[in-house]
């Protein structure tokens, strides 16, 4: 069998897809190789961090046995002074006794003083073996003999050394619990795409297997498709033979005709043509005998000959054509597999439609059929009858000269149908009744819509069945297959199954076919299937008023199809298998965020904590224990961003879990219902929780009726096994600092913190720690009597192209010295402004000079020289910015006064790093000057550096000049204060006013 084009790139496609997915498979092995290692790598740093462990705990038990050990040996000492005590005062006694008392009672004396002696030498001896013990744990030890060993032994150096050793173990133990909690975040992760990646095998494999079935469907359907073409062309060979047989036979019938026209033109000649005669009826019949098969072969297609009628020759063809119409409907169904017994009833159809034709005809000829009585003509040779039958009728040429009954079919009478003659023989007894040749058709259907295969007789018969035996049901299963059940009544009489079906169960009669199903119901095993998020751009408007957009983050838990393989036969699987999902085994933890109720992302059944991906806080509100506090909340840090302000028991749902935790920031707490009595977590918790005697509001007149404790942050995650939502670890470690802060280098202004100095102004000790506050900046507030003021200086470019910004160039230094002249009246009297000037243009020949200055002075003079400044000269673009800030480096800045410097310009340094346009000195400033050498002289002397820029020239510069010092961009119509420069000595608190509560 030949393989069509089509079916030869169908295959090609399949083997195709076949290699590309065993790549693909073989890429998914090699990673899942790597990640086993990765994983292996990770049990390994497991293993050593157990051993740790169990160090740190034998640590732990040296300690406490040295403890008690010391404990016994101090108590064994106190005992044997004691004891000593008591043996030399008995001495004493004694010899007291032998000068005054009798010898008796001085014996009983000695015998005291004897036991005396013996238990204080019991006493030795306990205490010898005591330190005896003590120093061969020492000796186990390599810390403590070598803290035996140094000559001279103190006792209290020796505590602090043992405190210093709990205090390195202690800081060991949290690094080793955060390696560890990094280590088993790793390895999650790793499962994590692990079972991922096997998902996507999985899948993989699903597909190929189906990809498989298809390709051998493919193979089958082409092997089909090749079998049925040999048949069909056989079949058409088989067909054109008979037909040219039949032409053949039908041109010696015409020849016959014109003989049998002489014949009677000249009864003389009719003796020599009954031969003839005899060959015609003869060939008749073979013609007849061919017509039936070709009606076989055809499908029941048969000619007719009519004489002498042209009409009828015209109605004849219309049937024929009519014929030919049916027949290829009937070959269509043929290819679409339908069944027999719908052929045969179109078959008959056609034959009706036959005999409807000739019924209606109205060409004035009798119809009767042509040919001559084959009874007749086996009887006799002479004797010759025409059939008496119609033309084209089924079965043998009769003619009435009594070989039939004359009488018409009962059954056609019966049902009132167009009657038909009898054809049993004339006066037949047996059968009594009388039966045409046809066959009666039951109008009434089979329960499957099937023409029933009963025909009709004198008798009706109530069961209507066709050929059928399978039952016609389709399986209960969606799989398109029917039920193999072979009992065409099955659906009477099969039992009612309780079936699963997504979330719910039905009663559906049992139907199965041969094959196997996947059960349609849904997976009830613990955990979550699958978890999804979605994430939307959302408005929200505040109770004041105040619209703005949020990302909404919506989290669902999707419960899969079960993946149990229900075998053939059944309508499902066993009792004992709940319903589960292919990935049954990966489903992750069905525990929910306190805060934002997001899902557990850790394998169901996982030990630790729990972790997720946070999202909006829809069932908290804003509280607080003032009802009338506005909340404000802004994205950022810059007050440049606008702020969200919400009101007391108005919804949190805009803000996100973990942003929020980590804005709040230093010693933030959380709420939780207070249990009460010793249950309370003040008490439990020591100094990580504090009761609250306040009433925190659910609105501004609704305030809540349970008391509260509050919780830090992180121990408020600890306490409901869940990983804190701040994920940055130098964040993580900010939450749990304390939030007191020295003004003198922090400046907030309600939840917005500008820092000057901001890490070195807080406190560097715990959260709600006991004890005085801790800061880095103390040893300057001792040198803040000695405060000068503030020393400002403006560099200025003065070449020709700054001329039209000139004047606008004057008018804001002078709004800059105005605007803080007020200022010194909050500091010390002794604190005060100076100013300085430095001008330049650009070395020779390009410039007149190179800079000018005016050293540091009070406000007047700089004015008066700033009034005096005129702009000219400048060749090419770059000036001397480097020789002007040089010169401003070197003035006379003073050692205790902030320093700040307003740099204007246009143009950019000399150098292909600065500007891309001509210059006279691409390499650099012709003195050898540098921005790396000048910039860190600025920040060596604390000079804060800022850029008033005139063009966009500059952007290159700025750009270098941020590698190497801090860059502030100012614009002239900015209100530039010295206000953050300094500030009093005053310790404060951060004030936290985002808090939340869920309102249940």
């Amino acid at each position: 069998m030949e393989e069509t084009p089509d079916d030869h790139n169908r295959i090609h496609q399949c083997r195709e897809e076949i290699n590309s997915n065993e790549k693909t498979v073989k890429t998914i092995v090699e990673k899942l190789n790597r990640v086993q290692t990765k994983i292996n790598s990770i049990e390994t740093d497991q293993l050593l961090l157990e051993k740790m462990d169990e160090e740190l705990y034998q640590i732990d038990q040296l300690k406490q046995s040295l403890h008690s050990s010391d404990e016994r040996i101090q108590s064994k000492q106190k005992r044997l002074s004691q004891c000593l005590e008591r043996v030399n005062k008995q001495k004493i006694e004694i010899k007291t006794l032998e000068e005054d008392d009798p010898d008796d009672f001085i014996e009983q004396e000695k015998q005291k003083l004897e036991k005396l002696n013996k238990q204080y030498d019991g006493l030795s001896t306990e205490l010898n073996e005591l330190e005896q013990q003590n120093l061969a744990l020492y000796n186990n030890n390599t810390l403590l003999s070598k803290i035996l060993n140094e000559q001279e032994f103190d006792l209290d150096k020796q505590n602090q050394i043992l405190q210093d050793r709990h205090d390195e173990l202690s800081k060991s133990l949290e690094n080793l619990n955060e390696k560890n909690a990094c280590i088993l975040n790793n390895l999650s992760s790793n499962k994590a795409k692990l079972n991922e990646q096997n998902q996507q095998l999985s899948n993989i494999s699903k597909e190929l297997d189906e990809q498989n079935i298809a390709y051998g469907n493919c193979k089958e359907i082409v092997q089909f498709n090749g079998e049925l073409n040999v048949s069909g062309n056989t079949l058409f060979e088989s067909l054109n033979n008979v037909k040219n047989l039949l032409n053949t036979n039908l041109k010696r019938l015409n020849e016959i005709f014109q003989a049998n026209t002489l014949i009677d033109d000249n009864a003389a000649l009719s003796d020599a043509f009954k031969s003839a005669d005899e060959e015609l009826a003869r060939l008749k019949t073979v013609r007849d005998q061919l017509s039936k098969q070709l009606d076989e072969i055809t499908g029941n297609n048969r000619s007719f000959n009519f004489v002498n009628s042209q009409k009828c020759n015209e109605e004849y063809q219309s049937v024929i054509r009519k014929h030919k119409a049916a027949s290829s409907l009937n070959e269509n169904l043929k290819q679409q597999k339908l069944d027999s017994s719908i052929y045969s009833r179109l078959s008959k159809e056609i034959s009706c439609l036959e005999k409807e034709a000739q019924n209606h005809c109205d060409c004035g000829t009798d119809h009767k059929c042509s040919g001559m009585c084959q009874i007749c003509a086996a009887e006799t040779i002479t004797k010759q009858n025409l059939c008496m039958f119609k033309a084209g009728h089924n079965g043998e040429h009769k003619c009435d000269s009594g070989h039939i009954c004359t009488k018409f079919c009962d059954i056609c009478q019966f049902y009132d149908m167009p009657t038909s003659r009898c054809q049993f023989v004339y006066g037949h007894k047996e059968p009594e009744r009388h039966q045409c040749e046809g066959t009666h058709q039951c109008p009434i259907t089979c329960i499957c819509s099937d023409p029933c295969a009963t025909p009709l007789d004198l008798t009706q018969h109530k069961i209507h069945r066709c050929n059928k035996k399978d039952c016609w049901r389709p399986c209960m299963f969606p799989c398109g297959n029917l039920c193999a059940t072979e009992d065409h009544n099955h659906d009477m009489t099969t039992e009612s199954v309780t079936i699963s079906i997504g979330c719910e169960t039905r009663q559906m009669k049992k139907h199965l076919c041969d094959q196997s199903h996947y059960c349609q119901g849904i997976c009830d095993a613990p955990g979550v299937c699958q978890q999804e998020y979605k994430t939307q751009q959302r408005k929200w408007k505040t109770e004041s008023g105040e619209e703005f957009e949020y990302q909404h983050i919506e989290v669902q838990k999707v419960r899969g199809k079960c993946g149990v393989v229900i075998p053939a036969g059944k309508s499902s699987h066993d009792d004992t298998t709940s319903h589960q999902c292919d990935g049954h085994e990966q489903h992750t933890c069905q525990e929910r965020c306190p805060d934002c109720g997001s899902f557990c992302r850790n394998r169901h059944g996982h030990k630790g904590f729990h972790r997720t991906l946070h999202r909006n806080k829809d069932l908290h509100v804003f509280t607080s224990t003032n009802p009338t506090d506005t909340i404000e909340i802004r994205s950022s840090e810059s007050q440049e961003t606008d702020a969200r302000k919400y009101k007391v028991g108005e919804s949190a749902k805009p803000e996100n879990c973990s942003v929020s935790c980590k804005r709040r920031g230093r010693s933030h707490f959380h709420l939780v219902e207070c249990p009460g009595g010793v249950g309370c977590l003040g008490k439990v918790l020591g100094n990580r929780a504090k009761h609250s005697d306040a009433a925190y509001y659910y609105g501004p007149d609704q305030p809540s009726p349970k008391q509260f404790d509050e919780i830090l942050c992180s121990t408020y995650w600890s306490q409901h096994k869940w990983l804190p939502p701040v994920d940055n670890e130098a964040d993580l470690k900010l939450i749990n600092l304390c939030n007191a802060y020295c003004k003198d280098h922090v400046v907030r202004e309600k939840n917005v913190l500008t820092a000057q100095d901001g890490a070195k102004g807080f406190c560097t000790s715990d959260a709600w720690h006991i004890g005085n506050h801790i800061f880095q900046c103390q040893a300057d507030h001792s040198t803040l009597e000695m405060y000068q003021g503030i020393d400002v200086c403006f560099v200025i470019d003065t070449t020709g192209s700054m001329d039209k910004y000139f004047e606008k160039v004057k008018q804001a230094i002078i709004r800059i010295v105005n605007d803080n002249q007020t200022f010194l009246a909050k500091i010390k009297s002794k604190c005060d402004f100076q100013f300085a000037i430095v001008d330049y243009r650009d070395h020779e020949p390009e410039g007149d000079y190179i800079y000018h200055k005016c050293d540091f002075t009070n406000h007047t003079a700089a004015m008066d020289y700033v009034m005096n400044l005129k702009s000219g000269s400048g060749g090419d673009l770059p000036e001397a910015v480097l020789d002007g800030l040089d010169a401003a480096c070197a003035l006379n800045w003073r050692k205790n006064a902030d320093h700040l410097l307003f740099h204007i310009l246009d143009a950019p340094p000399h150098g292909k790093i600065y500007t891309k346009r001509p210059d006279k000195w691409p390499n650099g400033c012709p003195c050898g000057k540098t921005a790396q050498n000048i910039l860190q002289a600025m920040k060596n002397k604390k000079i804060a550096y800022h850029i008033l820029p005139c063009s966009n020239e500059i952007n290159m510069m700025i750009g270098e000049f941020k590698k190497h010092i801090e860059v502030k961009t100012l614009a002239f119509n900015d209100k530039i204060t010295f206000e953050g420069a300094i500030a009093k000595q005053v310790l404060e608190h951060l004030i936290d006013t985002e808090i939340t509560l869920k309102k249940t």
